[in-house]
């Protein structure tokens, strides 16, 4: 549709529904500038809150564009990384972003006062160790604020799913009407889904960005939210006694949540395996 349409759509939802969050599924919302910067500027005067949930993607990210989502409404980026290395990037996923695009967008987004998240994929067809680790660390070294950290997914009808199957990578007894991000599919005797797990557990609490910067309070806000929807998330305890040690030396809270991981490890196999390899216990 053009900027005009869905200006109108947008300003229609407003004025009849009292519409107060614009959600836009569109991971290429960006690549015509001219539109988007349109419907960025005549959304601002809205006041709406903006969500982009299926990812920007950041070669089209810059000073002005940062600037523009941030006046719109927009409180968290959302970005479409998928790989901190420039060869799955490139040779395996064809995805038109370099490495070297990323922190710029990051920087752009974070001068603006916005969060940043970002989206990443581990288990793509011939993917090595290197190609791994170099991930792991572009998220280490730029500072996301929340990485989401998924397996390779290769969903019926799509590209990757084609891959897959060309190189038999595809296990006999899945059944892909249940493929999902969470679980690997190769035929492979690596559990890719346990590591993709501990990289979640390294980069969004061991390692936390918030907490390395010093920024105790935000990262509270995000282990909080963690322990809300997750109880028996032993990290999410360990990370928030950790916060609440250092944001006012509250001994209290800050035990009260120890006390829970200590006892959430002692019972829970996984959990303590988890803790081990973290040194944590």
């Amino acid at each position: 549709m053009s900027a005009e349409r869905v200006i109108s759509d947008i300003k229609r939802a407003k004025e009849q529904y009292k519409m107060t969050k614009l959600v836009i599924n569109d991971d290429q919302v960006l690549i015509d500038k001219k539109r988007i910067k349109k419907i960025l500027d005549e959304i601002s005067d809205f006041n709406l809150i903006v969500e982009f949930p299926s990812g920007l993607n950041v070669k089209f990210i810059d000073e002005d564009i940062a600037v523009r989502l941030k006046r719109a409404g927009l409180e968290v980026a959302n970005l479409a990384v998928e790989s901190g290395s420039d060869h799955v990037l490139k040779k395996i996923i064809d995805k038109p972003l370099k490495t070297a695009d990323i922190k710029p967008a990051v920087d752009a987004l974070r001068k603006n006062g916005l969060l940043i998240h970002g989206f990443f994929i581990f288990g793509f067809p011939d993917e090595s160790e290197d190609d791994r680790i170099m991930t792991i660390d572009l998220i280490k070294e730029i500072g996301f604020d929340w990485s989401n950290i998924y397996v390779a997914a290769p969903l019926m009808g799509s590209r990757l799913y084609q891959i897959f199957l060309e190189n038999g990578y595809i296990k006999d007894e899945i059944n892909f009407l249940d493929a999902n991000i969470y679980q690997s599919s190769l035929r492979s005797s690596e559990d890719i889904g346990k590591y993709v797990y501990r990289v979640n557990l390294d980069v969004n609490f061991v390692n936390n960005y918030r907490m390395r910067v010093g920024d105790d309070q935000l990262a509270e806000g995000y282990f909080s939210n963690v322990v809300n929807n997750h109880p028996r998330h032993a990290f999410g305890h360990y990370c928030l006694s950790m916060v609440y040690q250092r944001l006012d030396h509250d001994n209290y809270r800050s035990g009260k949540h120890m006390r829970e991981f200590h006892e959430i490890v002692a019972t829970d196999d996984e959990w303590a395996d988890h803790a081990r390899y973290f040194n944590l216990i």
